[in-house]
């Protein structure tokens, strides 16, 4: 076999897995310019990891334009779940509330448009799963709240998480310490049972004891 990377290997293993795919999702935006959204790799981990484990409330921080906000709500559609997603820039909302038409997943949907920082303290429920893919210098601010919100055997989940051992430019410096920060954080609190899944760009699961 001739040399390959882990994610052309990966993607090649799942190409004709049905699912939205990335790039499809991207050109079916009317919008163009936003922030990074997951590769298709992870939004397959997501559905199966939710449909493992079947939780009946989400919170997403970091909606852009909505790709896995489709992904986890059509995936818990399926036994009455429902996912809040929280996204601070208007225009990007307002992109994903479309999609989310396209793709008819509105229904089980809530999506706030404003500061996580914001939102977070007046959240009063708790959540079965937290996906967090904010911009990566907030995780540490935020894993607090995180926490908190999550029920016991609550799952938060992080993505992006190996960037400072593979996005090493200086573009990525200062978010990288501030990543590296949460990582170590994480790993360290004895509330939470975590691992770090090294695949894309790293994928961080942490169960609250």
């Amino acid at each position: 076999m001739s040399k390959i990377s882990v994610k052309d290997y990966i993607s090649n293993l799942y190409q004709n897995y049905t699912i939205i795919k990335n790039e499809e999702f991207i050109e079916n935006t009317s919008l163009k310019s936003f922030c990074p959204i997951i590769d298709t790799s992870v939004a397959i981990f997501l559905r199966v990891f939710l449909k493992a484990t079947k939780p009946k409330k989400v919170l997403e921080l970091g909606t852009s334009i909505g790709y896995s906000t489709t992904i986890i709500a059509e995936t818990i559609a399926e036994w009455g779940g429902t996912v809040t997603t929280i996204e601070i820039d208007k225009n990007v909302a307002s992109a994903a509330e479309e999609n989310f038409q396209k793709y008819n997943v509105l229904r089980n949907i809530t999506l706030i448009n404003d500061s996580v920082f914001n939102v977070l303290p007046k959240i009063e429920e708790k959540f079965d799963v937290i996906f967090l893919d904010l911009f990566n210098g907030l995780y540490p601010d935020v894993m607090d709240s995180c926490i908190n919100l999550l029920d016991q055997g609550g799952i938060l989940i992080a993505d992006d998480t190996l960037f400072p051992v593979i996005r090493t430019n200086s573009y990525f410096a200062e978010s990288n310490k501030k990543l590296d920060e949460f990582n170590k954080k994480l790993s360290e609190r004895s509330d939470m049972e975590s691992i770090l899944l090294p695949f894309d760009d790293g994928v961080t699961i942490a169960i609250k004891k």
